[in-house]
């Protein structure tokens, strides 16, 4: 990705904006090895004044680019740099290439079906279908995000990630339990992931939402790194979680490779920059 740099702009370019690059070198900071920073931590990293630096992160800050930690008082991107990726998210060869076999898991399992990307700690759906018969009672959307830890989807990216890298997300999550069956501990989760490894995909029980359960298969890029998640999402009264994985994860499974098999061979690099333009890693 190239570097802005708001000071070495040429000094002819009467159409250059120089807050607008800043701002953007400010955002370009923050990647999945870095999610939050404080205002000193950026100003260093950027070499920029620290007086400078408040006021872009305060302006980002206010119109809903960066997020703070009210604890901490460090910032993180916020939900509203997703949008800047929306128009790239319609024409990466991921989604493309992915909607056909989306399509036949729907038609024939009928309840929900989701394609979705690992953003720092968190899944952002990329993709997501209905049926005509859907009865899960919540809907997610193109830009919606997951705690990776809470989902089928980032199970499944976090099982296939290399083991330093994964244990270095674990490390940094916080277990907040948001049903009683959330996964409460880095202990439980490893588990989980074990597990995953060992079967080939991700199973979420009830765990963000009461009565939703899920699996999920790693989609992979030429190189063997996880570029994304496939899942389908089923009404507990529907289905048990026994037959979810019976009949359904080896569907998902073969669905996740047949899309990686088809996927062009930079299809990582070009999916981690358009999602956010910070170089964040593409992996529910």
């Amino acid at each position: 990705m190239r570097t802005i740099d708001a000071d070495s702009a040429p000094a002819s370019r009467a159409d250059f904006v120089a807050s607008l690059a800043a701002g953007l070198r400010v955002l370009s900071a923050f990647t999945s090895d870095r999610p939050e920073l404080g205002v000193g931590e950026l100003a260093r990293l950027l070499e920029m004044d620290k007086r400078r630096t408040q006021r872009l992160v305060s302006t980002l800050f206010e119109v809903g680019y960066l997020e703070q930690d009210p604890e901490t008082r460090r910032y993180r991107p916020g939900v509203a740099v997703l949008t800047l990726g929306y128009a790239a998210l319609q024409s990466l060869d991921l989604r493309q290439v992915a909607r056909p076999h989306l399509v036949s898991l729907l038609d024939r399992f009928t309840q929900s079906v989701n394609l979705a990307v690992r953003v720092a700690d968190h899944m952002v759906f990329v993709d997501c279908l209905r049926g005509d018969r859907y009865r899960l009672g919540v809907n997610v959307y193109v830009g919606d995000r997951v705690p990776i830890h809470l989902s089928s989807l980032g199970k499944a990216v976090l099982s296939a990630l290399p083991p330093d890298e994964c244990a270095a997300v674990v490390d940094r999550l916080v277990f907040d339990a948001v049903t009683p069956h959330s996964v409460r501990s880095s202990a439980e989760l490893e588990g989980q992931l074990e597990r995953a490894r060992r079967r080939g995909y991700a199973a979420m029980d009830q765990e963000t939402t009461i009565g939703v359960r899920s699996v999920a298969a790693t989609v992979r890029s030429t190189d063997g790194r996880p570029v994304a998640a496939v899942n389908v999402a089923m009404p507990s009264p529907l289905m048990s979680m026994a037959e979810l994985e019976e009949s359904v994860a080896p569907a998902v499974v073969q669905v996740a490779a047949r899309i990686s098999r088809l996927l062009p061979p930079d299809t990582a690099a070009r999916h981690a920059t358009a999602v956010l333009g910070t170089g964040v890693s593409a992996q529910t």
